[in-house]
């Protein structure tokens, strides 16, 4: 069934990683990048604090985690 049919998710759980890492037929998720979410929380929240301007709207760079590349985030 996993070459025709595939499971995916976001947050790149602990579980989810360790599934992915067994070619089960859940075979991708995303990593929301919390370390650079976290950052620019603790960046925004001070300015706020500080009364400066600060942006409205954050972007980060998200990554796919598949079989190819799961090593690298557990």
């Amino acid at each position: 069934l996993t070459d025709q049919y595939l499971i995916a998710g976001i947050d790149a759980t602990d579980e989810a990683l360790k599934l992915i890492g067994e070619s089960t037929i859940y075979q991708a998720s995303v990593s929301q990048n919390p370390t650079a979410t976290g950052k620019d929380l603790v960046v925004t929240a001070a300015k706020i604090l500080g009364g400066e301007e600060f942006e409205k709207d954050s972007l980060f760079d998200l990554q796919a985690v598949t079989d190819a590349n799961v090593a690298d985030y557990q």
